[in-house]
């Protein structure tokens, strides 16, 4: 079973929108950036939007199970993936930062990994 723990920030959920002109701009500059250079280019970078980080959740092969307090200052998430590969958890990392979480350390099912803060 996979688990997350993270702390809490600030709790203000943050959602990110891009506007039909951040699109075209961003469109615009991956075209004109080699083939071999648009997966690893920093700047062509973008966060998970509303929409797609939905849309991971919605598609992902694993089930939520459960998200608790562990102390006054930490918690955990649990999932369960029903197959590997199952989507990965970047939607679940997303969600967790959109409300200023800092997520500590992570199971995804192929070990356990420690984030450096």
């Amino acid at each position: 079973m996979g688990d997350e723990g993270f702390e809490p920030a600030t709790n203000r959920l943050r959602i990110y929108c891009s506007t039909e002109e951040e699109e075209t701009e961003y469109f615009r500059r991956w075209f004109a950036t080699p083939v071999e250079q648009r997966w690893t280019d920093p700047s062509l970078e973008t966060p998970w939007d509303f929409f797609s980080m939905f849309d991971a959740f919605q598609n992902g092969e694993y089930q939520l199970i459960a998200c608790r307090m562990v102390s006054a200052n930490r918690a955990k998430l649990e999932f369960e993936p029903f197959s590997y590969p199952y989507g990965g958890t970047g939607a679940i990392q997303a969600l967790v930062e959109s409300f200023d979480f800092i997520i500590l350390a992570e199971d995804d099912g192929t070990g356990y990994t420690k984030f450096n803060l």
